[in-house]
């Protein structure tokens, strides 16, 4: 089979692993606070969903190591585009960076700048 977009394919993969398993096991968390003293109680079952949470981030791939692979692909890819190859439809948006067709500023911490880029 035509294998062109494999590895665009494990880079979000990885990306999604990564964040999603992060981001259960800090809404476990955020859950557990809110519902103050309570949130300790097995009966909240928070324990064992709070272990399943943080469980994911290691199993079948640890976080770190995804986010890891994500941004070697995202190196790569941005090489690519300042080289001006053909770049993968969901990361294509990085052509417009690297031909500097988009107004891009000089990052300062001030009020105006910030505004200004958004």
């Amino acid at each position: 089979g035509n294998t062109d977009r494999l590895p665009e394919l494990h880079a979000m993969a990885c990306c999604l692993k990564a964040v999603s398993s992060a981001d259960a096991a800090a809404g476990v968390e955020v859950c557990r606070l809110s519902c103050g003293g309570h949130g300790y109680l097995t009966s909240a079952n928070f324990l064992s969903m709070y272990g399943l949470a943080t469980a994911a981030s290691t199993y079948e791939g640890e976080n770190t190591v995804l986010y890891l692979q994500t941004a070697r692909y995202l190196v790569k890819v941005w090489n690519q585009a300042l080289k001006g190859q053909q770049l993968m439809p969901t990361v294509r948006y990085l052509e417009q960076y690297a031909t500097k067709s988009v107004k891009r500023f000089a990052w300062s911490d001030s009020t105006p700048v910030i505004i200004e880029a958004f």
